[in-house]
């Protein structure tokens, strides 16, 4: 599969966002609450793994402080980088730029395991009609500029309930023959969904 996609880099890490108390993680933060010992135990699983893969595998950096391994898996040849991030540094991997990890928490779409399901909901409507809520919302705000307006609105607010109501009222009152029921997943509500969409893509722009 990775071969067929010419996939040549992987980048694997679990992400440690908080402490206990609320504050971006860090490694002197880990250790002090114990939890540190822990997830070394497991990087050192992950290293003996890799070293019992013998020459399939090749190590080119190891960091056991900071628990990130580097090499490449020659038999695919494919490169990976594989370990743990701590607070601000997810958000510098994950998005390409450094922003507080605590920004997270001011929006809607923070949960980003619910907005990854909201994406995958959205690519199989794609693929089975065409086109989705995601598309017609573009092609919405690129001719409506009173739509664009609550959307950018939506934005410089950070994704407010207020202005989310506002942009969600809109489109079901002026569009809402747009959104028919094979656009809105199972077990959802067209409210909710346009909710989620809207924000997913206000994320993208912020």
């Amino acid at each position: 599969m990775l071969k067929h996609f010419e996939i040549n880099n992987l980048e694997l890490y679990i992400g440690i966002l908080f402490d206990k108390g609320d504050r971006p993680a860090t490694i002197a933060n880990d250790k002090s609450a114990g939890f540190y010992s822990s997830s070394k135990e497991g990087f050192k699983l992950l290293i003996k793994r890799l070293k019992k893969s013998g020459n399939k595998v090749s190590v080119s950096s190891l960091d056991t402080k900071n628990l990130i391994v580097e090499g490449r898996l020659k038999n695919l040849e494919l490169n990976f980088c594989v370990g743990a991030l701590y607070g601000n540094d997810i958000t510098t991997k994950l998005f390409r730029k450094g922003f507080p990890i605590t920004d997270l928490l001011l929006l809607k779409y923070d949960d980003m395991w619910l907005s990854q399901l909201c994406c995958i909901e959205e690519r199989a409507i794609l693929l089975k009609y065409g086109k989705n809520c995601t598309t017609i919302i573009k092609e919405i705000m690129a001719k409506d500029s009173k739509a664009r307006g609550f959307y950018n609105n939506l934005i410089e607010r950070e994704g407010d309930e207020k202005s989310l109501n506002a942009i969600i009222d809109y489109f079901l009152k002026a569009y809402k023959n747009l959104f028919t029921d094979n656009f809105i997943p199972v077990g959802k509500t067209i409210e909710i969904h346009l909710a989620d969409v809207v924000q997913i893509l206000a994320a993208a722009e912020s």
